[in-house]
C-alpha cells in the first residue's frame, strides 16, 4: 500500500517534480523519466481522490458479472480532466486538439462489428434530441489501432532484441501537457513501447534544447522524438521541430516528411491528419471525387490533411481567416460532402451550414464556461450530417493512437535499415 500512497500524492499535486521513486532522476535543468519500469502513470492515479465525483460513471460488465475497476479509474480521469480549466487561450489563430482527453478501456459494451466499423449506431446517449447522425467514436477506433499494434510489437521485440523507445521533450510546467504526457505513457507501456520524458525549465535557452535533441538524434536506442506544445514564447517551434532527425519525427511535422507527402511518398504523417483520415475510413465513405472542405490551414492539420485527401483524389478546398473575412465561409461549408474543421474557435461553423448527409470531423476543442465544445455547433450539425465526431472523444483518442502507430513504423524502418547496413554486421 505505501507504493500507491506515493502515487496518489504525486497525482494530487499534478507535478512531475517531487515524486520520490527510483524511476525519476532530477537535475536543475531537466528530469528524465524511464516509464517502462516505473509505477502506473499519474493520469490514472490522480483520479483516486476523485472517484466519488464520478460514481455515476461506474461500469458493470454483465457478461462476466465483474466490476471493471480500470474503466472506472479511466472515466474518473476523464471527468478530472474536464474539471481542469485549460491553460490554452482560445482566440484568433489558436488551435488545439482534444488529444489530452484520451481515456480508453475494456468494458465499454462494444461489439466486434462496432469495433470493426469504428462507430456506434445512434442511441439516445449518442445523439442530441434523438438526432440521426452516427457518432464516430474516436476511442473505439483507437482501440482497434492498439489491437493491431499489440499484435505486432512482441514479434518486433523478439526479432530485434530491442523495445521501441518514444521520447518526449516538455518545456515548462503545464497541467494539461502533464496529463497528455501521462496518457502517452500509459498507452505506450500497455503496448510494450518504452516511454521517456525530459522536462526542461521554462527559462531554458534554445541552444540547450537543440543540444538535447542532438543527443537523442544520435542515440541508436531512441526510436521517436516528440516535442510537446505549446512552447514558451522565446523558443521557436519550427527551429526545434526541424532539428529532430526526420526518421525519428514521429509527430510527422519535419519538412522532409511533409515534403515526401507532397510527392505522394508518405513516410511518417502528421498524427492529427492521420487521425482524421482514419476516422473518415471508419465511415466507409469513398473520398474519391467528393467535395472535401477543410476549415483551418495550420501546418499541423489543415495543410498535411489536404495532401492526404488529394492523394485519395478528393476535391479539396481549404478555408482560413481570409475566407471568413470575405464572407465566403458558409458558402464553402455548405458545399462540403466531407467537412473537417480545425479552426480553434468555439462553434464557428453553424449547424445550419452543414450539408445534408455530410461527414463532419471536428478537430477543435474549446472551453466555454464549464463546457467543452468543438469548432462546430454539434447539436444543429447532428440533425443534418450523416456522420459526426464528438468533442471530446472524437479526434483526440485517434491522434494518440496514430502517435503510437508512427513510433512502431519508425522502429520497423530503423531496424530494417540497420539490418541492411553492412557496417552494423
Amino acid at each position: 500500500m505505501p507504493h500507491y500512497k506515493l502515487q496518489v500524492k504525486w497525482a494530487a499535486g499534478l507535478s512531475l517534480k517531487n515524486f520520490p521513486h527510483s524511476g525519476i532522476t532530477s537535475a536543475a535543468s531537466s528530469r528524465s523519466v524511464s516509464i517502462l519500469n516505473s509505477p502506473r502513470p499519474a493520469i490514472v492515479l490522480m483520479t483516486a481522490a476523485r472517484l466519488l465525483i464520478v460514481w455515476p460513471c461506474l461500469s458493470w460488465n454483465a457478461a462476466s458479472a465483474s466490476f471493471d475497476a480500470g474503466l472506472v479509474i479511466r472515466r474518473a480521469a476523464y471527468c478530472s480532466l474536464r474539471a481542469i480549466r485549460s491553460p490554452f487561450s482560445v482566440g484568433k489563430g489558436s488551435l488545439i486538439s482534444d488529444s489530452s482527453s484520451i481515456f480508453t478501456g475494456r468494458g465499454l459494451g462494444i461489439s466486434a462489428a462496432q469495433l470493426e466499423s469504428g462507430f456506434l449506431d445512434s442511441k439516445p446517449d449518442d445523439t442530441v434530441g434523438g438526432m440521426g447522425a452516427k457518432i464516430v467514436k474516436g476511442k473505439v477506433i483507437a482501440e482497434a489501432v492498439y489491437a493491431e499494434l499489440a499484435a505486432e510489437i512482441p514479434g518486433l521485440i523478439r526479432q530485434t532484441g530491442r523495445h521501441p523507445v518514444l521520447v518526449s521533450i516538455y518545456v515548462g510546467s503545464n497541467p494539461a501537457i502533464e496529463i497528455y504526457v501521462g496518457s502517452q505513457n500509459r498507452v505506450a507501456r500497455k503496448l510494450g513501447i518504452e516511454y521517456r520524458w525530459y522536462q526542461l525549465p521554462d527559462t531554458v535557452q534554445e541552444a540547450e534544447v537543440l543540444r538535447r535533441l542532438d543527443q537523442l538524434n544520435r542515440d541508436p536506442d531512441v526510436t521517436g522524438i516528440i516535442l510537446q506544445l505549446p512552447l514558451p514564447a522565446h523558443l521557436h517551434r519550427s527551429a526545434l521541430v526541424n532539428h529532430i532527425a526526420p526518421q525519428k519525427d514521429v509527430d510527422g511535422t519535419h519538412p522532409e516528411n511533409v515534403g515526401a507527402a507532397v510527392i505522394g511518398d508518405l513516410r511518417i504523417g502528421s498524427c492529427t491528419a492521420l487521425a482524421v483520415m482514419r476516422l473518415l475510413e471508419s465511415t466507409g465513405i469513398d473520398v474519391r471525387g467528393r467535395e472535401a472542405v477543410i476549415v483551418g490551414h495550420s501546418d499541423l492539420v489543415g495543410k498535411p490533411l489536404s495532401l492526404m485527401l488529394v492523394d485519395r483524389l478528393a476535391t479539396v478546398t481549404i478555408c482560413h481567416i481570409a475566407t471568413a473575412q470575405r464572407g465566403r465561409l458558409a458558402e464553402h461549408v455548405q458545399r462540403a460532402e466531407i467537412l473537417v474543421v480545425a479552426a480553434g474557435s468555439p462553434e464557428v461553423i453553424k449547424g445550419a451550414w452543414v450539408r445534408e448527409g455530410a461527414a463532419v470531423i471536428d478537430v477543435g476543442i474549446n472551453q466555454v464556461g464549464s463546457r467543452w465544445v468543438g469548432d462546430v455547433e454539434f447539436a444543429e450539425a447532428s440533425a443534418r450530417a450523416a456522420f459526426i465526431t464528438p468533442v471530446p472523444g472524437g479526434v483526440g483518442p485517434v491522434t494518440l493512437s496514430m502517435l503510437m502507430s508512427n513510433t512502431v513504423s519508425a522502429f520497423r524502418a530503423q531496424t530494417k535499415q540497420s539490418a541492411d547496413d553492412p557496417r552494423s554486421a
